[in-house]
């Protein structure tokens, strides 16, 4: 409560200012002509608060002209998101969003920059909360789930951990694991906005835990199709990083102390798959 009223005394004074020319030209080659504004929104705390910034770009347009809308914006390589409210959404490059609200034969256009250091209600659209991956995005997560799913769930077991079903079902398919929805990334090396999953299971091993000894039971169990790359961080006994095309599994071994001088020996076991970029290219048969 303290630090959200500091926070709050700090607001820098909000002023109109230009809006950015890239940002701009991103929405108008989207849905056209737009009408834009942009005022700061930054703190007295930041370094330069002028740097930040809300802008926005609004538009009416034909309700049939959206189909449309969405076509240039995944050739763009625009992500569609889920986002209460809006007919279509979309997360674009340096975190722009659009959301479309359609009424009868009309559609209201809401573009926004959001580069706020403190929150605003003026901003409509706020953080993308889920992506909506296209059908082969989609593809490509389900296939690295199913790879990574099996190698998880032996590993958990000679660890002697139930997997559990909501974040590694026994089915290897990524539409029962209720636990792992899909998330925003980027690429990379291009930048480009795609999809990801990830999911970590947890369990304590006991502190007597021969730690090379489990490890080196462990290393084979992936089998010879992925590529076991042991690791020795600073402060923690080992990691396990296993890859394979589009997948990563970590296993990691973490020795705690608690304030009272008690020990323990807390095991993560996460999995993730690559960053699939937006695509207009359907689904494999």
């Amino acid at each position: 409560m303290v630090l959200s009223l500091l926070v709050a005394s700090g607001c820098a004074a909000q002023r109109p200012t230009n809006t950015p020319e890239a940002f701009r030209q991103a929405v108008t080659a989207l849905v056209g002509p737009a009408t834009f504004s942009a005022k700061t929104c930054g703190s007295l705390f930041d370094g330069d608060p002028n740097s930040a910034l809300l802008a926005k770009g609004t538009s009416t347009v034909p309700a049939s002209s959206v189909a449309g809308i969405r076509t240039r914006a995944l050739a763009a390589g625009w992500q569609p998101q889920k986002h209460g409210g809006f007919t279509l959404a979309l997360l674009g490059p340096d975190h722009y969003q659009i959301g479309v609200r359609v009424t009868g034969d009309s559609a209201v256009v809401r573009a926004e920059l959001d580069r706020c250091s403190v929150r605003t209600r003026s901003s409509m659209l706020g953080n993308a909360p889920l992506p909506i991956p296209e059908p082969g995005q989609r593809q490509s997560l389900e296939r690295a789930f199913a790879l990574a799913t099996p190698v998880v769930r032996e590993l958990l077991r000679a660890a002697g951990v139930a997997a559990r079903d909501d974040l590694f079902p026994e089915s290897g398919s990524m539409s029962d694991a209720d636990a792992v929805p899909p998330e925003n990334c980027r690429t990379p090396n291009e930048g480009r906005l795609g999809v990801t999953w990830r999911a970590v299971a947890k369990a304590e091993l006991p502190v007597s835990t021969d730690v090379a000894g489990f490890f080196a039971r462990l290393t084979p169990i992936p089998g010879p199709d992925w590529t076991v790359a042991p690791e020795t961080p600073r402060d923690d006994p080992q990691v396990n990083v296993v890859t394979r095309e589009g997948v990563r599994i970590r296993v990691h071994t973490t020795r705690q102390t608690s304030g009272e001088g008690g020990a323990s020996l807390e095991l993560r076991v996460s999995a993730e798959s690559a960053c699939v970029p937006v695509t207009t290219t359907p689904a494999a048969p």
